[in-house]
C-alpha cells in the first residue's frame, strides 16, 4: 500500500496566488499541518510520510511541509494549499497577533512580492495576517445542561 494519500482532503476550490497582490481572507474552518509536498508529476498532491521518495526536500534534505487550510470567505469556502513560504508568513502573523491556533480565527494571505532566485523563476513572497476572533456566545439551548 502506498503512503501517498490520494484521498481528497477538501472539495473546496483552491485559493489562487497567480499575480502579485492576489489575496484571500476568511475564517479558518479546518487546518491540517501533517502533510508534505510531493514532486510535480508524481500523481499525488501530498504525502503523509516524510520519508516517501516523492516528497520534495530542501537542499539540506529536510522534507517540505504542506498545510491544508480551509477558509470560509465572503465568496464561499476555499482551500489554501500552504507551502513553506506561506507557512512562514502565517507563523510570523501568529506570533505578531499572539495567536496559538488557526481554527476559528480570521486569516488573510497575500502574494505580496517576488524575489530573485538562482533557479530561474522568481520566488513568491507572501504576507499573512491572523486575527483572533471572539468566542461565540453560548446558545440558550446549551444552558439546559446546567
Amino acid at each position: 500500500m502506498s503512503d501517498i494519500d490520494l484521498t481528497p482532503t477538501s472539495s473546496n476550490p483552491a485559493a489562487r496566488f497567480e499575480n502579485v497582490g492576489d489575496t484571500v481572507t476568511g475564517t479558518v474552518t479546518s487546518a491540517q499541518g501533517d502533510k508534505y509536498e510531493t514532486e510535480f508529476g508524481s500523481g499525488a498532491p501530498f504525502a503523509d510520510d516524510p520519508s516517501h521518495p516523492d516528497v520534495k526536500k530542501f537542499r539540506n534534505g529536510n522534507p517540505r511541509p504542506l498545510w491544508i487550510i480551509d477558509l470560509d470567505t465572503s465568496d464561499g469556502p476555499v482551500t489554501v494549499w500552504a507551502n513553506w513560504r506561506i507557512i512562514d508568513a502565517i507563523k510570523q502573523a501568529a506570533r505578531e497577533a499572539q495567536v496559538t491556533g488557526l481554527v476559528g480565527n480570521k486569516l488573510t494571505v497575500k502574494y505580496a512580492d517576488q524575489e530573485a532566485t538562482t533557479l530561474g523563476n522568481p520566488a513568491k513572497v507572501y504576507r499573512a495576517k491572523l486575527e483572533a476572533q471572539a468566542p461565540k456566545p453560548a446558545d440558550i439551548d446549551d444552558l439546559d445542561a446546567f
